[in-house]
């Protein structure tokens, strides 16, 4: 086996120091071959050193400057490091490279609706669409992800479902993965894709599986059961993968909506459909309006640049508003974290000490309204029931329809959308208007949370 080949199945394996140090031999042995660049800097992107990786894909990229794959990967590295209009630029070079990689084109439509570019960012997507369907799961996967947000649920459903068996087909040669047929004799496991906050949203669906088999369970992450436990449809929670049997039959929570044939008309849209926790850290009474407050999520997400604001003071307009009692729902964040101009009425307090997303939930419902940026906190906020409004992301996701200020899948929710993934300010605006016209309203209005609770 040769340097590079060593250098991948360490890496593979999750042995990053070894695949480290193979590729500092092969680069010692090979220095001006751009495999060696390409490796290193796929090496860099999984150890988060984006700058880094950036910089061996563009040597790479110097070495085969027809290497559209390599361009791209410099793409993906200036958006990780909050640079749109490179990372446009990358994946406008590797499209004219090579004018049928998908993935480009993906990827360049959607930097130019977080630039303010929509028109060019739905040509962009024509153009992914009408190339042949990639082979590749990751790929297909992506495609799908399009499709659905632009509401061609049949064929992007569709095209998930597959990507999902091509990309676990190993996994489940013992386990097959189950048809979507009604078999009172069956047993489902439902299994998660993707973060928190699609787990949330997927869950939804545990009750209508339910209904065509026999028994489900759920194989969730430790800090979901006390809060899923319980939801509609879930007879068990599956902790570790060797309690799964032939005899049982695996959906991934993202097949489902093709599965029980989801369309835009059916989406299933009865709140809540998580159980209301009811014990967890109480609040302090208040007569205020009391209002949660997220502004930034995990740097781990792909697109958190575009997600998140990281700095809460482009949001001053909304920490301008006089009167509320904001709960910073970020944990480990102190109150003096958030500037609230000089002699406001306004308070600020931190997160209580949460165990998982049971507690997390609790403290939600003693709120009378959540703001918050696209995390497991919205997801978990709007199907609970609690009102809430989403400063939802620029890159186009199927859960925020573009062009909508509500969404299908949490109707209660409102939606706050920006023109430019860097136009907080304006958000922030618009958010200010409608807190001012909800404290107007009083503190009775929709049934505070901390009254419906009904807690000593």
């Amino acid at each position: 086996m040769n340097l590079l080949d060593l250098a991948k199945q360490h890496r593979k394996a999750g042995r990053l120091a070894e695949s480290a140090a193979t590729l500092q031999q092969a680069v010692m042995a090979a220095p001006m071959d751009p495999e060696v660049w390409f490796q290193g800097g796929t090496l860099a992107i999984k150890l988060k050193e984006f700058a880094f990786a950036r910089t061996l894909f563009e040597m790479c990229a110097r070495l085969v400057p027809t290497d559209a794959q390599a361009i791209y990967n410099v793409g993906y590295c200036s958006f990780r490091l909050g640079d749109p209009e490179a990372a446009l630029a990358a994946y406008e070079r590797a499209v004219a490279i090579d004018p049928g990689f998908v993935r480009a084109h993906i990827a360049r439509g959607q930097l130019h609706y977080i630039l303010g570019h929509p028109d060019e960012g739905r040509d962009a997507f024509d153009v992914a669409l009408a190339l042949p369907r990639p082979a590749n799961a990751g790929d297909l996967e992506l495609r799908a992800l399009v499709r659905v947000t632009r509401g061609e649920f049949a064929d992007g459903w569709a095209d998930f479902d597959e990507s999902w068996a091509q990309a676990r087909s190993q996994s489940l040669e013992s386990i097959g993965a189950w048809d979507g047929r009604p078999d009172p004799d069956v047993t489902v496991c439902l299994t998660v894709d993707g973060g928190f906050g699609d787990t949330l949203l997927f869950i939804r669906y545990a009750a209508q599986v339910r209904a065509r088999v026999g028994r489900v369970v759920a194989a969730l992450e430790p800090a979901l059961v006390p809060l899923l436990e319980h939801v509609e449809g879930i007879d068990a929670i599956v902790r570790d993968p060797s309690e799964l049997h032939s005899g049982m039959r695996v959906a991934g929570l993202w097949t489902l909506p093709r599965k029980l044939g989801t369309t835009r008309e059916t989406i299933p849209s009865a709140i809540p459909y998580i159980p209301l926790p009811t014990d967890g850290p109480r609040l302090a009474p208040t007569d205020r309006l009391r209002v949660g407050l997220v502004w930034f999520g995990g740097r781990d997400c792909a697109h958190d640049f575009d997600r998140s604001c990281h700095d809460v003071t482009r949001l001053a307009p909304l920490l301008a508003v006089d009167g509320v009692d904001w709960h910073l729902l970020q944990p480990g964040v102190p109150p003096d974290a958030v500037p609230l101009p000089p002699g406001t009425e306004s308070t600020a307090h931190a997160l209580p000490p949460v165990r998982h997303f049971g507690d997390t939930a609790f403290i939600l419902r003693q709120l009378d309204l959540v703001i918050t940026v696209d995390t497991a906190v919205a997801n978990l906020s709007a199907a609970l029931g609690i009102p809430t409004w989403i400063m939802i992301p620029t890159i186009p996701e199927f859960r925020w329809p573009i062009g909508a200020d509500r969404s299908p899948w949490y109707p209660a929710a409102r939606l706050f959308r920006r023109a430019h993934t860097r136009d907080w300010s304006a958000v922030g605006d618009a958010l200010a208007v409608q807190l001012r016209e909800r404290l107007a309203a009083g503190v009775d209005a929709d049934l505070p949370g901390y009254r419906r609770l009904l807690v000593p």
